[in-house]
């Protein structure tokens, strides 16, 4: 039987005036009684594990910056844009070079292979897709922590290309990168620090098609941050040419 309107409010006159006479009787009951709503599964939501407790020298645990760099799902970017091993470049504008270090047979535990890998990407150019060497910072950029990621502030569409890359563009040639040797800095030459990073120095050289520029040699200062599962993330790079 449905309600009439002039029911419907009677009803909810009573209940509302019901309300004060039901807070007064809850008011008597023992403190140690949970509250309305205070439901054990509710409070188990709000909780968080406890960690084992860190030194007040040692830095963030290196997980914690790893978490930020899990694949993005594909359907939030094109195929172009994708990375082998499934991650999404962060610009659409960017595509993934078929002969650049292959990241989905990469041995993401060994921090040396990675730093190379991160390497030799940064540093080739092509100029018959990239319109400036940021779109190869773009693609690097897959070997990076988030938090390494997020303060390049990447924006290949509006970035100025560079003398060198503009010899480029002429005929759409491209750079060929490789790894000439690996050094550590430190007494004991041991690239694992006390706070848990690898730290590498990476001779790289940059040569152009056809001799048009002098072959551009530098080195990568490179940091490298242990996350979820042992893979190693770039977590700082610093750049100096010879």
């Amino acid at each position: 039987m449905h309600e009439s309107p002039e029911e419907k409010m009677t009803s909810r006159s009573m209940a509302w005036a019901a309300g004060p006479l039901l807070i007064v009787a809850l008011a008597g009951c023992s403190s140690a009684t949970p509250q309305s709503g205070q439901t054990p599964a509710a409070l188990r939501t709000t909780q968080l594990p406890q960690s084992a407790p860190q030194s007040s020298t040692t830095s963030p645990a290196p997980a914690a910056l790893a978490t930020t760099v899990a694949p993005s799902a594909p359907s939030q970017c094109s195929a172009s844009a994708t990375a082998p091993n499934g991650r999404c470049l962060s610009s659409a504008s960017v595509s993934w070079l078929s002969d650049l270090p292959d990241p989905s047979a990469l041995n993401w535990q060994d921090a040396d292979e990675v730093a190379k890998a991160y390497v030799i990407t940064y540093h080739t150019w092509d100029a018959s897709k990239d319109e400036n060497q940021e779109y190869a910072a773009v693609r690097a950029a897959i070997y990076e922590t988030g938090e390494f990621s997020h303060t390049q502030a990447l924006d290949p569409e509006s970035a100025q290309a560079s003398n060198e890359f503009l010899s480029l563009k002429a005929d759409g040639a491209r750079t060929t990168a490789t790894v000439e040797r690996i050094t550590t800095e430190g007494v004991d030459n041991n690239p694992q620090r006390s706070n848990g990073t690898w730290q590498r120095n990476i001779f790289y050289a940059r040569e152009y098609p056809n001799g048009r520029r002098d072959t551009q040699r530098g080195v990568g200062w490179i940091t490298l941050t242990r996350g979820e599962g042992g893979s190693w993330f770039v977590s700082d790079a610093k750049w100096t040419t010879a």
